[in-house]
């Protein structure tokens, strides 16, 4: 007898999770929440005494991760697809917020812009989710507000007395900005025509700042001038003591406000390299970091590494062409941590990467520490809309999947499977379905809702056979 099939796996229902966002008006009773689960559903708000919902224009990760980060979740977070928003219970209440944009930097969503409370075209099958698959914080959140900062306070001269009779305005601190003198009209600011650096240091000198931090700037780096022009064509040797000693024009100037010359004191601080972005992949159940080499060229496998001690025995492999590097960190082993949770199961390590010095005399290695992580759905829905979160100088991520395998045989002891399609059976044999999760990771198990066989690819047409009908779970071995 010919038995045509087709077996297809059907997947757990997967809810969602939304966000919302408040303004600093009626909101002294704000509160967030999300309507299924602890870590993922739609999206409420609590604004003038009522809950309500979050319209998913616009919706993505940055919106999702704020709203996770209100909730005390720390890790990654996505938002959730509509259809998937759908299958939870309809809301009721109005919709407060509508095409909500944030960065994803924001620690509350009142700080993300938004069309105004009550303002949107949508009904509540437009209802934003969320998933948080971060861990969740066990301590109090720190306060969202910013940090006195500390003023930058340059390299001065020991027992100087300032010359009052210069300053410098428009700047973040009274050691830079535009070169303000004061004559017998008043304040006069100076032309940057022929403005340079020995000129600078005569001003940081007469301010009683270290010369040799000294930089010069043309118009518009602080700002027009806001008094009269009367210093151009300065000339300044460099060991003069005040700049009205300097050489300078003394007929009439042709400067106009835009071109102040202005100056800066403070030591200036080298800017590190810009922080890599690797892409993430997570196939064959490895973390594969793949560093571009059109942002350091200079880069080899040498300047890659992981946290763990024993990295060069635990598994590790490195890669490299022409256009980039990438190391390959196992699931399991070199210290790779698993973290589940209802809907996904995340994998987590750490990549090491130093930029290689330049050649000079003095030279300085940028290192950095990048958190990267495999996030693989545990169920076949959970993946839809799913992105990798792309973030400079913030954990990266990429999404996977588990390889599944289905095999058919011919008696009950699984050893010999049928590998002759059509497969032909004798009316009244028994056809025996085994489906392996094939993982390094010993810890997991497959469930299997449904299998079914049918005699197209439709798994609707009739007949139909059912192989597995109610929930089947068995343990990876």
């Amino acid at each position: 007898m010919l038995v045509p099939f087709f077996a297809a796996l059907s997947s757990l229902c997967l809810m969602t999770s939304t966000k919302a966002q408040v303004t600093p008006s009626k909101t002294a009773n704000f509160k967030v929440r999300l309507r299924e689960a602890e870590n993922l559903g739609r999206v409420e708000v609590f604004y003038d005494n009522q809950w309500g919902t979050i319209c998913d224009d616009n919706w993505d990760n940055a919106e999702a991760s704020v709203i996770c980060k209100m909730l005390g979740y720390r890790g990654y977070s996505v938002a959730m697809s509509r259809d998937l928003v759908q299958r939870i219970t309809p809301a009721t209440g109005p919709i407060w917020l509508d095409n909500v944009e944030c960065e994803g930097d924001e620690s509350t969503i009142l700080n993300c812009r938004f069309i105004g409370w009550g303002n949107s075209n949508c009904d509540h099958s437009q209802d934003a989710g969320v998933i948080c698959l971060g861990v969740k914080e066990t301590t109090r959140p720190p306060s969202t507000t910013p940090a006195p900062t500390t003023p930058k306070r340059p390299p001065t001269i020991a027992n100087c007395i300032a010359d009052n009779s210069v300053r410098l305005v428009g700047g973040s601190s009274l050691a830079e900005g535009r070169v303000e003198v004061l004559l017998g009209q008043g304040w006069r600011s100076v032309c940057d025509d022929n403005w340079g650096i020995q000129d600078a240091q005569v001003v940081c000198k007469m301010l009683c700042y270290e010369p040799s931090y000294a930089r010069a700037h043309m118009g518009g780096e602080y700002g027009n001038a806001t008094t009269p022009i009367d210093f151009d064509d300065v000339s300044c040797v460099g060991d003069e003591q005040r700049l009205q000693d300097c050489r300078r024009k003394t007929t009439p100037h042709d400067c106009s406000l835009v071109e102040a010359a202005s100056v800066s004191c403070l030591r200036d601080t080298p800017t590190p390299p810009p922080p890599p972005t690797p892409r993430i992949d997570c196939d064959d159940e490895k973390i594969a970091a793949i560093f571009s080499r059109a942002e350091e060229p200079r880069l080899g496998m040498d300047n890659l590494g992981v946290s763990s001690a024993n990295s060069n025995n635990c598994g590790v492999n490195k890669r490299e062409d022409s256009s980039s590097v990438s190391i390959l960190i196992p699931f399991i082993g070199c210290d790779t941590k698993s973290e589940t949770n209802d809907t996904h199961i995340i994998y987590s390590n750490q990549v090491r990467y130093y930029v290689p010095p330049e050649s000079s005399v003095i030279t300085r290695t940028t290192q950095y520490l990048i958190d990267v992580h495999c996030v693989i759905p545990r169920r076949s829905d959970a993946d839809k809309d799913f992105l990798p979160q792309k973030q400079t100088a913030k954990p990266q991520f990429g999404d996977g999947k588990f390889n599944v395998q289905m095999l058919l045989y011919m008696n009950n002891d699984i050893s010999n499977p049928i590998t002759q399609f059509p497969a032909r059976l004798t009316l009244g044999d028994f056809l025996y379905v085994g489906i392996r999760l094939v993982t390094i990771d010993g810890t997991l198990k497959i469930v299997v809702p449904e299998c079914k066989a049918t005699p197209t690819k439709d798994p609707n047409t009739t007949p139909s056979y059912d192989f597995i009908k109610n929930k089947y779970e068995h343990v990876v071995y």
